[in-house]
């Protein structure tokens, strides 16, 4: 990309920069359509040819599972409710059990 940049290349993006512009603009989709409709879309909906519905399912899981950056599970509280952490199971093995 820096050779590209070099030789006059302009609007290269990295693929880290790409997602970043992806989930912003889909919050800001998801923050108009809550605002419009005041409530959030179901997971079949389809906004301005985006699959927000779908998008903001994964968003949920992954803030239940606590993998949502704090800054993004933030700006998504901001307009509606998500899911609390679940804990994952505790692992254990039977007492006198071999492993093998």
């Amino acid at each position: 990309v820096k050779m590209l940049e070099e030789l006059g290349v302009t609007g290269l993006r990295s693929k880290t920069e790409r997602k970043e512009d992806t989930w912003a603009r889909n919050f800001d989709l998801l923050a108009r359509y809550v605002a419009q409709h005041k409530t959030e879309p179901g997971r079949s909906e389809v906004v301005e040819g985006k699959p927000l519905g779908t998008w903001l399912a994964s968003q949920k899981v992954k803030a239940a599972r606590g993998d949502l950056l704090p800054e993004r599970s933030k700006k998504l509280s901001s307009v509606i409710t998500l899911p609390s952490v679940k804990k994952s199971a505790p692992s254990w093995t039977w007492p006198g059990a071999n492993p093998s």
